[in-house]
Order: structure tokens, then sequence, then C-alpha cells
């Protein structure tokens, strides 16, 4: 019967660890020490997610590169930029966006100090509707003169993480005096007629079309007490790096675009040339590829994902709340103790955490693309299951070895390796506490005892009394373990040995084999005493005779002692028996240097392989029944 209350105790203590590992990774995620490997793992998702789509041919990019610069001119003139507004124009494209700032006149060589050009451009940007233009609202850069009034002006701030990356995007911000549109909404807009509202289900999410968006908190993921201005929420970078079709200013200029490349199509115009460092680091960084994206294609996958959401093409990237995140660490954490707590083989439990690992990452990578936009705390989770594995296995196995410690003290180094390998296995029916449990078996018990042992201690030295012991003691212990018997005691020239403990016999077949073991052993120790007393008589030591007593049934066994000292012993009738019969009559010898009683119940199970005797039925010492005796031969089989 396995110890239930052991069982049990060790399931708490496992639950226990798995709560500490549990606090542990939270409070590390609190103090943002795992804010780098929660980043790294979503930069990792990202690039993965982006790479799964085409690029959005709604979108164009005209980008001003160094070619450009050396045939045109930098920085780009008013009247150079009102000829490529124009050029644009022609080309009928159903909104375009200037990302760049034009406060301030930039004349030509021919201007004259009322700057003609820049007024003449700013008439262009106030009459054409379909212009979006930009300003800088953390920096203060305002936008054109010519869009002044309108609602045409949108900021292009960006949001970069303690590394530099842009991993989320603003939608708007607000302060005291007004609402201030994100550029790439004010593109959405203008592209396709649709307005922001507010959910009426959520104040806090804003709508467009058929897709909402829920605004970032200051939590959400891998981010503690970010900085949650504003509307924001999360990039998805969807098609990858290369997303959306380029052309040159130099292009666009000398007509070498086809007419229907930009039609109804929405035009952001930048710069892309590296020497002016319009150039934003995304989570692409994790590849071999160009580390760095230019300011519109960065513009252009903002407003890309306004489509896409706005279309119900994609959810944009949410996290769950910090409640649900940490009971996805506290499973975590469960499924690493338990798990080391069954597996106790240690290749079993590398394939199986394994596996959970990979079956987790897998669950969070469905989760974070295939539509479904969701950043669970993968790594967290990760770090959170192997550390509550790793140290339930040290508790596991720091409580194995005190428990082998305690069972090889217990049971005295006698023992024989097999016995001592199912002890260890079935140590669960054995221990309660610190203690042995007392429980009930059948075995048999052999005492042995040196004749006449005090008159030969009086005639030796101390020193020739060992010398004389010795021998005869290691002889007697091997042959004893040698026959599947432990050594329970030595005491002088006694020796108590028992066969069929500590490990409960279940089965008469296995009562009937220690009893026939016993018989065997006390056989072989009067023939072993004739070869030592040979070594004596050479040694002009006394000789050695031995009486042995062996009797079968139940016994209770246990420990007994306090914390300091316990030893594990047997009582019983059946125990008493034995000892009185290796001590009975001391003057009943056989013709050899030792003689063997046994008990009727030992007799009955040696299934006549032995040649026996009887002696009588005598009332032993201490005893009121009397008892069938017999003395044990030889072997006939």
């Amino acid at each position: 019967m396995i110890n239930k209350q052991n069982e049990s105790k060790r399931l708490l203590k496992c639950f226990l660890i798995a709560q500490l590992a549990f606090l542990l990774i939270i409070g590390l995620r609190s103090a943002q020490l795992l804010h780098n490997l929660e980043i790294w793992g979503y930069d990792q998702f990202m690039v993965w997610h982006a790479q799964q789509y085409s690029i959005d041919s709604r979108i164009v990019l005209v980008g001003i590169n160094e070619k450009d610069f050396e045939q045109w001119g930098w920085p780009l003139s008013d009247k150079r930029l009102e000829q490529l507004l124009k050029e644009l124009i022609r080309l009928k494209p159903k909104v375009i966006g200037l990302d760049l700032y034009r406060n301030k006149p930039i004349p030509s060589d021919s201007d004259t100090t009322n700057y003609p050009n820049y007024e003449s451009l700013n008439r262009l940007l106030g009459q054409q509707s379909n212009i979006i233009g930009i300003k800088n609202y953390s920096g203060g850069i305002e936008a054109p003169p010519g869009l002044t009034g309108t609602n045409r002006i949108g900021f292009n701030d960006v949001l970069r993480d303690q590394d530099g990356v842009l991993r989320r995007s603003l939608l708007y911000l607000q302060d005291e005096n007004q609402i201030h549109f994100s550029f790439p909404y004010l593109l959405f807009n203008q592209f396709t007629g649709t307005r922001m509202q507010r959910d009426p289900q959520d104040p806090n999410a804003i709508t467009l079309n058929k897709g909402r968006i829920v605004p970032f908190n200051k939590t959400d993921g891998g981010y503690i007490e970010a900085d949650d201005q504003g509307h924001q929420f999360f990039m998805d970078y969807r098609g990858g790096q290369q997303s959306f079709p380029m052309h040159s200013m130099t292009d666009v200029l000398l007509r070498r675009i086809p007419n229907n490349s930009i039609n109804a199509k929405i035009v952001i115009i930048g710069i892309t040339a590296k020497s002016t460092k319009d150039l934003f680091l995304s989570p692409f960084r994790t590849t071999n590829q160009n580390l760095d994206l230019p300011g519109i294609a960065l513009l252009g996958h903002i407003t890309s994902q306004l489509l896409h959401i706005a279309n119900s093409e994609s959810n944009h990237l949410k996290s769950f709340s910090e409640p649900i995140e940490w009971s996805a660490i506290w499973i975590a954490s469960l499924i690493g103790a338990f798990t080391a707590y069954w597996l106790r083989r240690i290749v079993f439990l590398i394939s199986m955490v394994t596996v959970e690992l990979l079956t987790f990452y897998i669950l969070c990578r469905i989760g974070f693309g295939y539509n479904y936009n969701w950043w669970l705390p993968l790594i967290p989770s990760a770090i959170a299951l192997l550390l509550s594995a790793i140290t339930v296995t040290v508790y596991l196995s720091n409580q194995d070895r005190r428990e082998k410690q305690f069972l090889q003290t217990i049971y005295s180094p006698y023992l024989p390796q097999n016995v001592a390998e199912v002890l260890w296995q079935t140590r669960d029916q054995l221990l309660e506490g610190n203690r042995l449990r007392s429980h009930n078996l059948t075995a048999t018990v052999l005492f042995s005892d040196i004749y006449d042992f005090t008159s030969v201690a009086e005639q030796l030295q101390p020193e020739d009394l060992l010398n004389w012991l010795n021998p005869y003691m290691q002889a007697m212990l091997k042959i004893v373990t040698s026959h599947d018997g432990m050594v329970n005691n030595m005491i002088g020239d006694g020796i108590m040995a028992v066969f069929g403990a500590p490990v409960k016999r279940t089965r008469d077949q296995e009562i009937r084999d220690d009893a026939i073991n016993a018989a065997a052993c006390a056989l072989e120790m009067g023939k072993a005493l004739a070869t030592i007393n040979q070594q004596f008589s050479q040694q002009n030591l006394p000789q050695m005779r031995i009486r042995i007593g062996i009797m079968t049934g139940s016994l209770v066994a246990g420990s007994i002692g306090d914390s300091h000292r316990l030893e594990y012993t047997v009582l019983g009738d059946t125990v008493n028996i034995a000892a009185r019969l290796e001590s009975y009559d001391k003057t009943v010898h056989n013709e050899n240097t030792y003689r063997i009683l046994i008990g009727e119940r030992t007799l009955k199970y040696l299934d006549n392989l032995f040649s026996t005797e009887y002696v009588g039925k005598v009332t032993l010492k201490g005893k009121v029944e009397q008892v069938d005796v017999y003395r044990l031969n030889s072997r006939i089989v």
C-alpha cells in the first residue's frame, strides 16, 4: 500500500514550489528584468508574422534618394516640390501624403526675397483637397501655411522603445485644446471616407468601419509602466520590409512610371536617402537584412494596417489583461512542477518538458499570427515552467538522497544488493515522515551463537579474542547476504538474521523460498566453520562451535529510537521462538561443530528438501505451550 501521507506532503511541497516560481517570475517581470527577453520574442514572432503577407498595392511610395539629391538638389526647393506634386496629381491618386516639413520656404537660386515659389506651393496645397501634410507634435514643427485651417494636417511623431525600435503607433493625441490626428489616420480617412467612432460597448476603444482598435495599456504584453499617452496600438508590419511599390522622384518627374500605377491609390512622398537619417529601427533588426526602414515605409505600414482593420482583413495586435497573463504563467509553473513530480527519470522529464515548451510556443505563434493577433506571455511562462520543473527535480532528488541515506542507515550495511534495490523501489510503502512505518509480515528468523563463548573470552587476550572472532563474523555475514538474508543485529558473538524483510512477502511461494534460504544458509554456516577451525588450529586458537535456531511466522517490523538513533527491528513470537531454539539445551550437538534447530512451521515450508530429525515436543524458556522441535542435518536435493 502506497504511503498516501508522504505522497500528499510531496505533492503539497511541489505545489508550493510552483507558487514560489510563479511569484519569482512575476517579481522579475515587475522589475522589468524580463522585458528584453519578452521583446526579443515579440520581434521573432513579428518577423515571421509580417512575412506571411504580400505587399499592399493600395499604397505607393515616392522616395527621394541619393541620386535624386544629385540631380535635383537638396534641400528640395519649393519650386521642385511643387513640380513633383503636379506630376503626381496628373496621375490621379486618391490621396497624396507629403512627409516633408514645409513650415519655412526653401528657395531656389532664381527666387527673390518674396519667395514666390513658396507662395505658389502653399496655394497648391490649400487648393488640392487630397493632399495631407505633416507636423511634429512633440517638436513643435508646424505644417505648411497653405494647410492652415484645414483638417489635412497630421502629426508624424513616432514611439520608440528603449532599444530604439518602433513597435507601436499613435492614432491620435489629445491635449486641453483639441484632438490631433496622426498622418496615417488622415491618409486612411481621405482614402476611405471613414471616420473613427467611439465604441458604444467600450468607450476606450475606437471603431473603424468593421474593425476596432483597443488602446495600448502601459502593462500590455512584456511592457511595464510604458508610455501609453494618446491612442496607441501595436504595429503589424504586414508584408515585411519590402511592403509597397516604390518609385523615385526622378522617375516621377521624368514620367517613367505607368499612368495606372498611381491612379486611385495612396501616394506617400518622403526621403529614403540614408544620408538624411530619416530611418527607423523595426523588429526586422533580428534578421540579416537591412535594419532600417525609411520614414515613408513606416507611415505606409501604419496606413496599410488601418485599411486592413477597417475592412476586417486583420485585427490589430492585442495582449490579455494582467490577471489573465498571470494565470497563464501560474498554469505554466504548475505544469513544470507536476511534470517533474510524475516523471522522475531525467530522460523522460527532459523529453516531456521539451514537448510542453514546444506546444506552448506553437500556441503562442498561432495566437500571434493567422489573424488572431494575440501576444501571449511565452517567455515568462516558459521560464516559469523550466524554473518550477528544475526546482522540483532538485527537491525530489534531495529527498530521495536523504531517504536513501536513511534507509541505508536503518537497515544495516549487510543487506543483499537485490533486496536493497527492491527496498529502494518500494520506499513509499516503508517510510512515514522520518520514520519507518510499522507493518506486519511473515518471515523466517535465524539466530546463531558461539557455544561456550564466555569461557573462551576468559582464556584469550582482547586482541586475540578479536582475531578469533572477526574471521568467523566476516564469513557468516557474507553467507547470510548471499542467501538473501538481512543481518538485523550483531551482539557480541551472536547474529540475528531475517529472511523476508524488510520487503513484505505477499505470496506463499515467497515465504517458502525465505524458509529454504534460511535453512540453506544455516547449513553453509556450519560447513564454513570447519574451514575456519582449520585456520584456528594453525594459529593455536580455540576451536569454535555454534548453535543456530530458525523459526518462520508472523512478525511486526518497524523502527525504534529517536531522531538521533533509529534502528530497524522485528518483534513477535516468531523472533522469541527462534532465539529460544538457538539457546535450547546447550549440550545438544551433533558430531559436527554446529547444531541447527528449527520449528515445525519452518519445517512445513522446506518441502522435504532437507534431512531433519525430530527432537521432541519441548517447553522453551518463557513459553507455556510446548513446541515441536527438529534438528536440521543436511540438504537432500
